[in-house]
């Protein structure tokens, strides 16, 4: 796919890029939408606004009429706290006046860490429903008919419709195997909230959870998870903070059985943090997280070594 933008889809732009009838007949573009979006809050060819999400600083970019594999950029910096530093985005395709989307692009991705990573993002929207594949990648040259290619094998893949000028409704799937699989049937509002229900399977375990994701980025997950490998079952909530960091509370034991094991588990970003276990029988274990992956556990009855 290469398409250069016609320059009567931008003659509007100007903080009023789409139309006054948006072809779904829900206008949505002033908090979803991406690169209509983006373009609606721009002046001319040129974008640079503070979104409505709060874990976003600045949204800044635009078209680029002279360049021979870009149609678009801009640049995304987050804000201070939280765990993704900056983003930089590029791409080819069009975004229409009346809110639909044709477009594939890049976004490399910064974290507090200094790692960083490309999600690949291939959207095609039409009226009131769009499709958005995303594949996770490290950073290289871009050859745009490649990655089309690539994106294709192994991403997930989000089908979404717009139900309201406050809603979005979608589902998202994962499944590279018949033993390997992801379904989030879930919702995104306009106050930047979003929620979703979720299964897996990954060939050696399954689960299920609720998620609750708050306007700053931050969440709270109701799990189950099965590892019959192992005869684990493990029942519990994860909350997810602004800077990376979660805490987590579980129960651990065989399936169907009193639970062996109550946890509690503080983790920063990088890997490293700290849980304290507590057996049935009254046995308290701490243990301690480093960042490499390595873990130490000591139990109040003498027990103690490698996790």
């Amino acid at each position: 796919m290469r398409r250069i933008v016609p320059l009567v889809l931008l003659s509007a732009c100007g903080g009023n890029f789409v139309d006054s009838s948006p072809r779904c007949g829900h206008d949505v573009f002033d908090w979803f939408g991406g690169l209509v979006q983006h373009l609606d809050q721009g002046d001319g060819f040129a974008f640079n606004y503070v979104p409505p999400e709060v874990n976003v600083s600045q949204i800044n970019g635009g078209y680029i009429t002279d360049n021979e594999n870009t149609d678009f950029y801009w640049y995304k910096t987050y804000a201070d706290g939280f765990y993704l530093t900056k983003s930089t985005t590029q791409g080819i395709g069009t975004a229409f006046e009346n809110g639909d989307l044709d477009v594939l692009y890049v976004e490399d991705v910064v974290d507090s860490l200094e790692d960083e990573w490309r999600v690949v993002v291939r959207e095609e929207r039409g009226g009131c429903d769009g499709r958005r594949s995303v594949m996770y990648t490290s950073p290289e040259d871009l050859a745009w008919s490649e990655i089309q290619s690539d994106i294709g094998n192994d991403a997930t893949v989000t089908d979404y419709t717009i139900v309201s000028k406050d809603r979005v409704e979608f589902t998202e799937t994962y499944s590279p195997s018949k033993n390997v699989g992801r379904v989030r049937i879930g919702e995104w509002k306009s106050d930047q909230t979003s929620s979703y229900s979720e299964t897996w399977e990954n060939g050696s375990s399954e689960g299920t959870s609720d998620v609750s994701i708050a306007a700053d980025g931050t969440s709270i997950e109701e799990f189950w998870q099965l590892y019959p490998d192992s005869d684990v079952e493990r029942m519990g909530s994860t909350l997810s903070k602004f800077d990376g960091s979660y805490h987590q509370e579980y129960t651990q034991g065989a399936p169907g059985k009193t639970p062996d094991w109550d946890i509690v588990s503080d983790v920063n970003y990088d890997g490293s943090g700290t849980a304290v276990w507590i057996n049935q029988d009254g046995t308290v274990c701490d243990l301690v997280f480093k960042a490499n992956g390595n873990c130490t556990y000591s139990c109040d009855n003498g027990q103690d070594g490698e996790c």
